[in-house]
């Protein structure tokens, strides 16, 4: 609620990986254990399921397959005709493995036919989805969402070659959970201060979550591993416990999480240090999290996102803003390549982005934030999103524009993109990731005047970090912090809505810009408890995890949720 206003102000910037003015004044309220009063909440879901716009049929991985229509298939009994009479007639057996998908994944056909059979065809409800000689045929079928739920009818048809064939059924059910369904809520309810969760990665065989916890000494970076189908929390650690250099008691709070090729950690975060903020960038290896490497930035710089890039040899890559000015506060964006020999490379983007940009800002007066960084595994160019003060004509706003930049891996920037404001005339990126060819992009848009509401907006990137499209919600004062997409490729937002004195997350999920959400919920306590989402990813088969915090006893307590596609 709006009284806890100045805690919730505090988090957000850390949990935005410090993009934020006034970052250590905003870190001091953490350091204070004494939590201000609060009702507890109990935790609800609704979930409302509006259009289904995944496809209608199965994704369907074959070998030789075609989407011809064959023969019509006979009745779902085996049946067997023709051949040589002297020789022994084909035969043939069809199944799947598992033959009901409860749960989104595959189900493979499983196919045995007699010696004397040459060749094979499949088909699916009367249309042929694969053929071929049967030691070289396959087929999966993938559930990706309930909008694939109902009965499949299958018919292998067995030829012999010498006009003998056999004909048999099987049957493949799939009924998967409703769009947006939570699979279940981690909650870190041992803290006895206040946590929160600032950014999500699914790993192999486990989520891991970056934010920050207070054990009573103050906030500390944090990592934690939870089971992803019951949301136990597997392990936790926290800085002090891996961390060689001097900062083990020095509050620091995690901005940003990626994995390695060898599934390492890679951390983004920032400390409290010299009456300023300073990064930190580390290396955990992924099986016990020991320490493999880790440095610390300049003071007046900030983290916001980290990524590991493989080629031409593995190094991370920072973004986030440097101070430039103290008062008034005014930041550029920063990009910096690191290996564990130290910073290889590193690029401030400020005004002008192009040469064509009317004002030039010679005076270095308007901000810049690089606020997110992904990699296009196609072309391995790094791509860098954020928001910055832009003035596009004579007239005196300045607005806060979407802007993305990109880069080879090994440094050098290829080019820049500034949103026009095409939806609003106000806008902003906050989060970036893979979805197609492109990336998608999660944040805000708003009209001119200082203080005007914010909207949700996701953005699809092409591969050179170009508007491709855009979609929002009619959801007043609310902010997306995270979006990604899932294996039918709609787009997930986790965002925060704040109705009256509530504040609340809100997800929904759309297929393509122009169409309406698939599935939209919302997360609300039950108490006056506010609640807050920082981060969104999903994983391969369309599972959505968001992080962030709730407000519970007057404590900030960590939290993430997980749903289906």
């Amino acid at each position: 609620m709006r009284s806890h206003m100045a805690v919730l102000l505090t988090l957000a910037p850390l949990l935005l990986g410090g993009c934020l003015e006034h970052i250590l004044s905003d870190l001091e309220p953490w350091l204070d254990t004494d939590a201000s009063s609060g009702s507890t909440s109990s935790t609800s879901w609704t979930v409302e399921t509006t259009t289904d716009a995944a496809p209608t049929g199965g994704i369907q991985t074959v070998t030789s397959a075609t989407t011809s229509t064959g023969p019509d298939p006979v009745d779902m009994t085996t049946t067997t005709s023709g051949g040589d009479p002297e020789g022994p007639p084909p035969t043939a057996a069809l199944s799947f493995e598992p033959a009901e998908l409860t749960m989104p994944g595959p189900s493979s056909a499983k196919i045995e036919v007699g010696e004397t059979v040459m060749s094979a065809i499949l088909y699916l409800d009367g249309k042929i989805v694969a053929q071929g000689p049967p030691d070289s045929l396959t087929y999966t079928f993938e559930a990706t969402s309930a909008a694939l739920n109902g009965e499949y009818n299958f018919e292998l048809l067995a030829l012999d070659g010498q006009g003998g064939s056999v004909k048999t059924p099987a049957m493949l059910t799939v009924e998967l959970p409703a769009h947006g369904t939570v699979r279940c809520t981690f909650q870190d309810k041992g803290v006895p201060v206040q946590s929160g969760v600032s950014s999500v990665v699914w790993a192999d065989g486990y989520l891991a979550a970056l934010g920050l916890r207070d054990e009573g000494a103050g906030p500390r970076l944090a990592l934690w591993g939870i089971d992803p189908v019951t949301c136990n929390q597997l392990w936790s650690r926290t800085i002090d416990l891996w961390t060689l250099l001097p900062i083990k008691n020095q509050p620091s709070s995690g901005a940003a999480l990626a994995l390695d090729e060898s599934g390492n950690f890679v951390i983004a975060g920032n400390l409290a240090q010299q009456g300023g903020v300073r990064p930190y960038v580390g290396l955990l290896r992924g099986d016990d999290r020991s320490l493999i490497w880790e440095t610390l930035g300049e003071v007046g710089d900030q983290a916001a996102g980290v990524v590991r890039v493989r080629w031409p040899y593995e190094h991370i890559i920072m973004v986030g803003s440097r101070l430039t000015n103290a008062n008034p506060p005014r930041y550029d964006a920063l990009v910096k390549g690191y290996t564990t020999t130290g910073v290889i490379w590193e690029d401030m983007l400020r005004a002008p982005f192009t040469p064509d940009e009317l004002h030039k800002d010679e005076t270095n007066k308007y901000s810049e934030h690089a606020l997110a960084v992904d990699v296009n595994p196609d072309t391995l160019e790094v791509i860098v999103v954020g928001e910055r003060e832009f003035r596009p004509n004579n007239d005196p706003p300045v607005y806060s524009r979407t802007f993305t930049a990109r880069y080879y891996p090994m440094g050098g920037r290829i080019g820049t993109w500034t949103s026009s404001g095409d939806y609003l005339l106000q806008d902003s990126a906050r989060s970036l990731r893979r979805c197609g060819d492109g990336f998608v992009a999660g944040g805000w848009a708003s009209d001119s005047p200082p203080g005007s509401i914010r909207w949700p907006l996701a953005r699809w990137l092409d591969a050179q970090g170009v508007s491709a499209g855009r979609h929002s919600e009619p959801f007043a004062d609310t902010e997306t912090a995270g979006a990604d997409c899932d294996r039918e490729g709609k787009v997930v937002n986790a965002s925060t809505r704040t109705v009256g004195n509530q504040t609340d997350v809100v997800l929904h999920a759309s297929l393509l810009p122009q169409d309406p959400p698939v599935w939209q919920a919302a997360y609300a306590g039950q108490g006056m408890g506010d609640d807050r989402a920082a981060t969104l990813a999903c994983d391969e088969w369309g599972y959505c995890a968001w992080g962030g915090y709730e407000r519970v006893d007057g404590k900030n307590r960590a939290i993430v949720q997980i749903h289906y596609p």
